[in-house]
């Protein structure tokens, strides 16, 4: 299951997106992840990969509130980069 709120584009294009559509997702996403802090980046992408709050705290010694906290904070952050806030 995927964590909700980061990569939107990506999870809406499932199926449901052009093929330039999907790339521009894509595109997007990696230039988002790219402006994050090393520590942000390795969690999101694990977020993205689908692994579950329980799993990523674990992975990162922090509490699954964290890993909702952060989860919040990053869809907050692609938003903007995005510019829908």
């Amino acid at each position: 299951r995927r964590e909700d709120g980061i990569g939107p584009d990506l999870a809406m294009a499932a199926g449901r997106a052009t093929p330039a559509e999907l790339a521009t997702a894509k595109t997007d996403f990696a230039d988002w992840l790219e402006r994050l802090p090393a520590r942000w980046r390795k969690i999101a992408e694990r977020m993205a990969a689908g692994d579950a709050a329980k799993e990523i705290a674990r992975f990162f010694g922090i509490t699954q509130a964290r890993v909702s906290q952060l989860r919040k904070a990053m869809a907050k952050n692609y938003s903007q980069f995005q510019g829908e806030i």
